[in-house]
């Protein structure tokens, strides 16, 4: 999931190669990162899908009355 940059191993003076550590911080990091983007685009697309919704609703009540009530003349 995550690209590892590949780091030379950290020679340490009398004790041979150590292999570097991994750098958990950073990697948690980048997971926060995404999981943030994709609440934001999901609460986006939540918002995007109500206002579309918002925007049907007047119409669909202006459909919805009686026929004859705006009739001119109607009224007698």
């Amino acid at each position: 999931m995550f690209n590892r940059i590949a780091t030379p191993p950290i020679v340490v003076e009398g004790r041979g190669i150590a292999v570097a550590k991994p750098n958990y911080a950073y990697e948690k990091r980048q997971r926060d990162l995404e999981k943030r983007s994709k609440q934001e685009e999901k609460r986006l697309r939540k918002l995007e899908r109500k206002q579309g919704e918002d925007d049907q609703a007047p119409a669909e009540s202006e459909n919805s009355r009686e026929p004859g009530m705006d009739v001119p003349g109607a009224d007698t």
